[in-house]
Protein backbone atom coordinates (compact mmCIF):
# COMPACT_ATOMS: atom_id res chain seq x y z
CA UNK A 1 0.00 0.00 0.00
CA UNK A 2 2.81 2.53 0.97
CA UNK A 3 4.83 1.79 -2.44
CA UNK A 4 1.51 1.93 -4.43
CA UNK A 5 0.98 5.70 -2.88
CA UNK A 6 4.36 6.62 -3.04
CA UNK A 7 4.14 5.65 -6.73
CA UNK A 8 1.19 7.72 -6.73
CA UNK A 9 2.85 10.82 -5.50
CA UNK A 10 5.78 10.42 -7.97
CA UNK A 11 3.10 10.58 -10.89
CA UNK A 12 1.37 13.10 -9.73
CA UNK A 13 4.09 15.19 -8.79
CA UNK A 14 5.44 14.76 -12.27
CA UNK A 15 2.47 15.92 -13.87
CA UNK A 16 2.02 19.39 -12.12
CA UNK A 17 2.72 21.54 -14.82
CA UNK A 18 2.56 25.34 -15.70
CA UNK A 19 1.12 25.91 -19.11
CA UNK A 20 3.00 26.78 -22.28
CA UNK A 21 1.95 28.29 -25.18
CA UNK A 22 -1.28 30.50 -25.99
CA UNK A 23 -3.30 32.35 -23.72
CA UNK A 24 -6.18 31.02 -25.18
CA UNK A 25 -5.72 27.25 -25.91
CA UNK A 26 -7.44 24.79 -27.90
CA UNK A 27 -7.91 21.35 -28.96
CA UNK A 28 -6.81 18.72 -26.01
CA UNK A 29 -5.32 21.32 -23.94
CA UNK A 30 -8.37 22.91 -23.37
CA UNK A 31 -10.35 19.94 -22.25
CA UNK A 32 -7.55 19.84 -19.40
CA UNK A 33 -8.63 23.20 -18.18
CA UNK A 34 -10.26 23.02 -14.90
CA UNK A 35 -9.50 21.28 -11.53
CA UNK A 36 -9.75 17.93 -11.52
CA UNK A 37 -9.76 15.09 -8.20
CA UNK A 38 -8.00 12.32 -8.27
CA UNK A 39 -10.26 9.23 -7.26
CA UNK A 40 -7.64 6.41 -7.38
CA UNK A 41 -4.78 4.65 -8.91
CA UNK A 42 -4.31 1.00 -10.38
CA UNK A 43 -0.73 -0.64 -11.24
CA UNK A 44 -0.73 -3.51 -13.42
CA UNK A 45 1.68 -5.56 -15.59
CA UNK A 46 3.97 -4.73 -13.26
CA UNK A 47 7.28 -6.93 -13.04
CA UNK A 48 7.16 -7.32 -9.26
CA UNK A 49 3.45 -8.49 -7.73
CA UNK A 50 4.33 -6.43 -4.94
CA UNK A 51 3.95 -3.33 -7.02
CA UNK A 52 0.80 -4.15 -7.95
CA UNK A 53 -2.47 -2.89 -6.81
CA UNK A 54 -5.77 -0.18 -6.58
CA UNK A 55 -4.87 3.03 -4.24
CA UNK A 56 -8.51 5.07 -4.10
CA UNK A 57 -8.98 8.74 -2.79
CA UNK A 58 -10.27 8.63 0.91
CA UNK A 59 -10.98 12.21 1.37
CA UNK A 60 -10.23 14.53 3.36
CA UNK A 61 -7.25 12.01 4.76
CA UNK A 62 -6.29 10.55 1.27
CA UNK A 63 -6.62 12.67 -1.75
CA UNK A 64 -5.29 15.06 -4.23
CA UNK A 65 -6.55 17.73 -6.89
CA UNK A 66 -4.78 19.00 -10.18
CA UNK A 67 -5.81 22.45 -11.46
CA UNK A 68 -4.95 23.48 -14.45
CA UNK A 69 -5.67 27.41 -16.23
CA UNK A 70 -4.60 28.99 -19.01
CA UNK A 71 -1.41 29.42 -17.80
CA UNK A 72 -0.56 27.68 -14.79
CA UNK A 73 -1.62 24.24 -13.75
CA UNK A 74 -1.10 23.21 -9.68
CA UNK A 75 -1.13 19.70 -8.03
CA UNK A 76 -2.41 19.50 -4.37
CA UNK A 77 -1.95 16.84 -2.24
CA UNK A 78 -3.30 15.88 1.27
CA UNK A 79 -1.68 12.88 3.13
CA UNK A 80 -2.33 11.64 6.67
CA UNK A 81 0.97 11.56 7.31
CA UNK A 82 1.44 15.38 6.39
CA UNK A 83 0.14 18.48 8.73
CA UNK A 84 -0.23 20.28 5.50
CA UNK A 85 -0.76 19.85 1.76
CA UNK A 86 1.88 19.42 -0.31
CA UNK A 87 1.63 21.88 -3.66
CA UNK A 88 3.79 21.71 -6.61
CA UNK A 89 4.47 23.19 -10.23
CA UNK A 90 6.34 22.11 -13.27
CA UNK A 91 5.53 22.59 -17.24
CA UNK A 92 3.95 20.37 -19.51
CA UNK A 93 3.23 20.32 -23.75
CA UNK A 94 0.26 18.50 -24.75
CA UNK A 95 0.31 16.59 -28.07
CA UNK A 96 -2.86 14.79 -29.01
CA UNK A 97 -3.74 12.48 -26.31
CA UNK A 98 -0.19 12.66 -25.12
CA UNK A 99 1.28 14.94 -21.96
CA UNK A 100 4.60 15.42 -21.45
CA UNK A 101 5.99 17.27 -18.11
CA UNK A 102 8.02 17.99 -16.01
CA UNK A 103 8.58 19.34 -12.48
CA UNK A 104 11.57 20.20 -10.36
CA UNK A 105 11.70 19.63 -6.78
CA UNK A 106 14.85 20.23 -4.48
CA UNK A 107 17.23 21.14 -7.74
CA UNK A 108 16.16 18.03 -9.29
CA UNK A 109 13.84 17.45 -12.64
CA UNK A 110 11.17 14.97 -13.14
CA UNK A 111 9.87 14.16 -16.47
CA UNK A 112 7.11 12.16 -17.08
CA UNK A 113 5.10 10.92 -20.45
CA UNK A 114 1.59 10.16 -20.38
CA UNK A 115 -1.20 9.64 -22.59
CA UNK A 116 -4.47 10.79 -21.57
CA UNK A 117 -8.31 10.62 -22.00
CA UNK A 118 -11.70 11.99 -20.83
CA UNK A 119 -14.55 10.17 -20.29
CA UNK A 120 -17.61 12.40 -19.41
CA UNK A 121 -16.25 14.35 -16.26
CA UNK A 122 -12.76 11.96 -16.12
CA UNK A 123 -9.39 12.41 -16.75
CA UNK A 124 -7.66 9.29 -17.32
CA UNK A 125 -3.79 9.57 -17.35
CA UNK A 126 -2.11 6.14 -18.37
CA UNK A 127 1.73 5.99 -18.14
CA UNK A 128 4.81 3.43 -17.90
CA UNK A 129 7.06 2.95 -14.60
CA UNK A 130 9.99 1.88 -16.68
CA UNK A 131 11.87 1.09 -12.92
CA UNK A 132 9.31 -1.92 -12.46
CA UNK A 133 7.61 -2.44 -15.71
CA UNK A 134 4.19 -1.22 -14.15
CA UNK A 135 1.58 0.31 -16.27
CA UNK A 136 -0.34 2.86 -13.73
CA UNK A 137 -3.35 4.31 -14.52
CA UNK A 138 -4.47 7.23 -12.64
CA UNK A 139 -8.40 8.36 -12.81
CA UNK A 140 -9.62 11.64 -11.99
CA UNK A 141 -13.18 13.50 -11.47
CA UNK A 142 -13.46 17.28 -12.85
CA UNK A 143 -14.86 19.40 -9.83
Amino acid sequence: MNQLLNRFCMLAVAIVIVACGDDDPSGPEASLLGTWQWTKVVRTDCTDPSFLGTVAADCPDLCGTVTFTGEIQTLTYWNPNQSEPQVSTGTYAVSGDVINSCTKDNGQQTCTTATFSLSGNNLILTSLEEDNGCTVTTTYTKV
